[in-house]
């Protein structure tokens, strides 16, 4: 499973009526407040609550004209935008910081266009980008930086199938940086948990997927979920098929029900499709890999694991000689798989 948790990399720097009057909530807040509540709400997938957060953010601090603060608006307002606004917001950080003498820049940049390149499935320029930002950031001696990169490389390399390579390096920075935050510690467990299910490590898996679920439990329903989605595609490759699915539904039940991104509702699908196939539920499989494909039609959200998707599908028309729909998803197979 590539999980796609490249929230890690935030990286450490700190219209209507309705909405003016929930702006109005916010106008006794600092800067440093608004930041917090921010994360906060980012951290748990709030996505309105976080939009009104940095477009305030923003709007304060232009009309303080705080250079500083008018960048840091510039990168909260990137984060959850389509991928033509978000580039733009990134580009008005480069031209606020130039000259900036602050530290962790221009690597920041790079770093973050590298995040968002990868959001978008835009892998060569992703690496491109992480390259150029830890080249940067060893220059400027900031291993918080240097290790955001190699993280960043190692989230990438594990994306297109480098898991062993990946593996070493999540593997490092989860003991060894004790000077990274509890969250972007919990970002790397999460992907090592992932690496360890691409290679078939299940027992490694399972002990870090038992951390995760007793650490979240309490106070992070979506992290729960995306372990209790890990530990549905653990018990798949155990074929505990019945297990699975319960696990599944309920990870999918979850993401449906808030922002989550288009990647964590798939692979909850995926996976919950597969588990059916594994029990024979020939229909309720096929159910589950159309709404699949429905997502990646809305949102254009490829993986990698789609692949696995439309050869079933096929299967499953040509068993019902229903040419048509056949040559439907031949065509739509084909389109992604390009």
């Amino acid at each position: 499973m590539k999980v796609k948790f490249i929230c890690i990399i935030i990286l450490f720097f700190g219209r209507s009526l309705a909405q003016n009057n929930r702006f109005d909530s916010l106008k006794n807040h600092s800067f440093s407040d608004l930041e917090t509540k921010y994360y906060e709400y980012n951290n748990v997938d709030k996505i309105k609550d976080v939009n009104l957060v940095s477009r305030y953010y923003l709007q304060k601090a232009k009309k303080e004209k705080n250079r500083e603060k008018i960048i840091e608006g510039y990168v909260l307002m990137h984060f959850n935008e389509p991928f033509e606004n978000a580039l733009k917001y990134l580009d008005s950080v480069q031209v606020f910081s130039k000259n900036l003498k602050k530290e962790g820049y221009p690597a920041r940049i790079y770093l973050l266009r590298g995040n968002l390149f990868f959001r978008y499935d835009h892998q060569k320029e992703a690496l491109n980008n992480y390259i150029l930002g830890l080249k940067y950031a060893k220059e400027n001696g900031t291993k918080r930086q240097i290790a955001f990169a190699e993280i960043s490389i190692a989230y990438l390399n594990n994306y297109i199938g480098k898991h062993n390579e990946a593996i070493k390096k999540l593997r490092f920075y989860l003991y060894n940086a004790p000077y990274l935050t509890e969250n972007e510690l919990s970002d790397v467990h999460l992907n090592l948990t992932s690496s360890y299910l691409d290679i078939e490590r299940t027992d490694s898996a399972k002990v870090l997927i038992e951390e995760g679920l007793q650490s979240s439990q309490k106070n992070n329903k979506y992290r729960y979920n995306q372990y209790l989605s890990l530990l549905g595609l653990y018990n798949l490759k155990e074929k505990n098929y019945k297990a699975a699915i319960n696990n599944l539904n309920r990870s999918k039940k979850y993401f449906l029900g808030t922002d989550s991104d288009p990647l964590s509702i798939n692979y909850a699908t995926l996976y919950l499709g597969q588990s059916y196939a594994g029990t024979g539920e020939t229909e309720k499989a096929l159910r589950n890999f159309l709404a699949i494909d429905s997502i990646v039609k809305k949102n254009n959200s490829t993986f990698p694991e789609l692949r696995e998707v439309y050869p079933f599908i096929i299967e499953y028309y040509k068993a019902k000689d229903n040419k048509e729909k056949q040559l439907y998803y031949i065509d739509r197979f084909l389109a992604i798989d390009k």
